[in-house]
């Protein structure tokens, strides 16, 4: 199995300061830096928060996943990101899910529109305004749900 790796070079001088090994490569979800920590999703489905001055694991939750391309976003105490299921089979959907930021815990999880004949996956990162997450899947549609209950108010 494949590792990835996340590197903390000094903004400075470029000298190494840390680096933290994920369970799978990290392909496409770009990391997140909020306050003393980062977070960033990988190929097993595992979204990790590290701090940001040491590398070290703060904690790290399996999402359900296949893989997760989605960057994450933060909003008032909590991160968001999509994950990504089977795709053109509906056996593993894909979610946008909301975790608190200090524990990881999982606060509400959105399962987006199978439509059949298409991409169900979320690849985008999650927009946040006035209370309400914004962001895209594959399938076609574009969806705004409540940040703090992930009630959906539409979908276009």
């Amino acid at each position: 199995m494949r590792q990835g790796l996340i590197y903390a070079l000094d903004e400075k001088t470029g000298d190494f300061l840390w680096k933290y090994q994920t369970q799978k490569p990290i392909s496409h979800s770009a990391p997140l830096f909020e306050g003393d920590k980062i977070f960033i999703g990988d190929d097993s489905g595992t979204l990790y928060a590290l701090d940001s001055k040491t590398g070290k694991l703060i904690w790290k939750k399996f999402l359900d996943a296949e893989v997760i391309h989605s960057s994450p976003a933060f909003y008032k105490g909590m991160v968001f990101v999509g994950t990504e299921g089977t795709g053109l089979s509906n056996t593993l959907p894909s979610y946008l899910f909301a975790l608190g930021a200090e524990t990881g815990n999982i606060i509400w999880k959105f399962q987006v529109d199978f439509i059949s004949g298409k991409l169900n996956l979320v690849h985008g990162t999650p927009a946040i305004s006035e209370d309400v997450v914004y962001f895209g899947s594959e399938n076609g549609y574009f969806y705004a749900l409540a940040y703090d209950s992930g009630k959906l108010i539409w979908k276009k």
